[in-house]
């Protein structure tokens, strides 16, 4: 028999991707659309190093959780003695029964949500059994499927919202604390460590296989990078031989996405193997591809990039290259060209005609505050990072500025302040970094590190891609520290 589902009860079904629409499954439905309950159709739920397979999860309007389990035995295979004597021994298999869908899920939300009270119901749907047929199997598979836990396909709307209202309990849990929990694929943690379900654009790509010289676009705060992760996760969780390059500008952004990627992993409570996921710069690919031509490693990336493209090489299944804006363009064409059998992904802020995948929601846009501060900015931002060092740390705390500018600061502030000031450089390692202080940087070299509080100086004398890169550090208060009017203060307070 094929079934739709994975592991139930009585028989190990056939891997699927997508359920057939019986009339049962659509009556499940309208009951469910008639009554502003929430459908999730296909989907995948992992935890750890397992994963089902559930074809219908409903949310009714209490925020409890409903499976349905899809069984299409026919009344003739039910009454073969051969599968009654298998059901009997699988009744009995505790491992089976961990694996129905109900007991997975109770089991992922009590270690997500550290809670043990969350009732999952589970439905048997018999989808070639009416309830007459049923009346007439043996006692032995009655004991076994009792009435009351099954849908049959003949069961009418009022008796299915009948099983899912008896069945009913009002949990402490939001619709959005359970499914993005559930299914933590797709789940985005944000600023203040709460878990939302991804948007539906996001899903789509998070979803969708790796392919051949595709682009993301979409605005700082749209959530790209996050997305990714989440992308190459799911995807190592469907191939786990699958080998994966990730290339970002500098040794602290690859740093950032190493730790983000193992919090990610960690928080939703899977296990992907991160050894086959690299992390590195444009330059040290560059030199893994001279050391396995036997070359020498002389010249800058743009020089290397240039001799490289007569050579073929092969990194990795699929080669991600984020933030690609910061990049040459004679390293992206060099990475075309050594992917040009494989897959290759390339993430930019800046929207193309040629893109796949487009982000248009802008999540940090919505919770930002602006502040702007005609004043003398050297002085006036010693006196406000010491009012904010009164009710905050010093690593909420970023500051932006020219590098003329930074330099003042920083001999300022370590006289001036009693809690600790450091330089951020995106060329040093994130354990060179000094984290727990307040960070001082420039427009040329943005470390992105989120901050509750930024403050930009110098605005008059940087670019609209470095203006946009520096609000998107923040999605708290931003404050605009200026001498005189300029094109740029008057852009951005066009961007609020």
């Amino acid at each position: 028999m094929k079934f739709s589902s994975l592991t139930n009860l009585f028989k190990k079904n056939q891997k699927t991707l997508k359920t057939p629409q019986s009339i049962i499954l659509k009556k499940i439905k309208e009951v469910a659309q008639e009554n502003n309950f929430s459908v999730y159709e296909n989907i995948t739920v992992y935890h750890y190093a397992q994963h089902i397979f559930i074809p219908i999860l409903i949310l009714d309007t209490n925020n409890s959780i409903h499976t349905f389990e899809l069984n299409d035995y026919t009344y003739k295979e039910l009454n073969k003695q051969s599968l009654i004597k298998e059901m009997v021994e699988n009744a009995f298999d505790e491992t089976l029964e961990a694996r129905r869908p109900h007991n997975f899920i109770e089991q992922k939300l009590k270690e997500m949500l550290q809670e043990d009270t969350i009732a999952v119901s589970n439905h048997l749907v018999m989808e070639n059994l009416n309830i007459e047929d049923y009346e007439h199997l043996s006692t032995a598979l009655k004991e076994l499927m009792p009435f009351d836990e099954i849908l049959f396909n003949d069961s009418l709307n009022e008796d299915i919202l009948a099983r899912i209202k008896e069945t009913s309990s009002r949990n402490v849990f939001s619709k959005t604390a359970l499914m993005s929990s559930i299914l933590s694929q797709y789940s985005v943690v944000d600023s203040l460590d709460m878990r939302h379900l991804a948007t539906p654009e996001q899903i789509n790509f998070i979803d969708a296989p790796f392919a051949a010289n595709e682009y993301l676009c979409g605005e700082n705060g749209t959530g790209r990078t996050y997305s990714l992760l989440l992308k190459v996760i799911l995807q190592k969780l469907r191939n786990k031989d699958l080998k994966i390059v990730i290339i970002k500008p500098s040794t602290l952004t690859c740093d950032l996405l190493r730790k983000k990627l193992l919090s990610i992993i960690d928080s939703a409570m899977l296990e992907v193997d991160i050894a086959s996921i690299d992390v590195i710069t444009p330059i040290e690919l560059l030199h893994r591809h001279l050391h396995a031509i036997n070359k020498k490693i002389i010249g800058d990336e743009k020089y290397l990039s240039s001799i490289l493209m007569q050579k073929t090489f092969h990194i990795a299944d699929t080669v991600i290259c984020d933030d690609s804006e910061h990049m040459s363009n004679e390293f992206l064409k060099y990475l075309r060209h050594i992917q040009k059998k494989a897959n290759l992904l390339t993430i930019s802020y800046m929207y193309a005609f040629t893109s796949h995948y487009t982000f248009t929601k802008n999540f940090k846009k919505e919770s930002r505050e602006f502040t702007f501060i005609q004043t003398n900015p050297h002085a006036k931002v010693l006196t406000l990072i010491s009012s904010l060092l009164k009710e905050h740390h010093a690593k909420d705390i970023l500051v932006l500025s020219s590098a003329l500018t930074r330099e003042k600061l920083y001999d300022d502030l370590e006289h001036f302040i009693d809690d600790g000031v450091a330089l951020a450089d995106s060329s040093k390692k994130l354990l060179q970094q000094e984290l727990n202080s307040i960070l001082l940087t420039t427009y040329e070299d943005i470390i992105p590190f989120e901050s509750r509080f930024l403050i930009l100086l110098d605005l008059c004398f940087v670019s609209t891609e470095q203006l946009e890169d520096a609000i998107a550090l923040c999605d708290g208060k931003i404050y605009v520290l200026y001498q005189n009017e300029c094109e740029k203060i008057t852009l951005l307070r066009s961007l609020i």
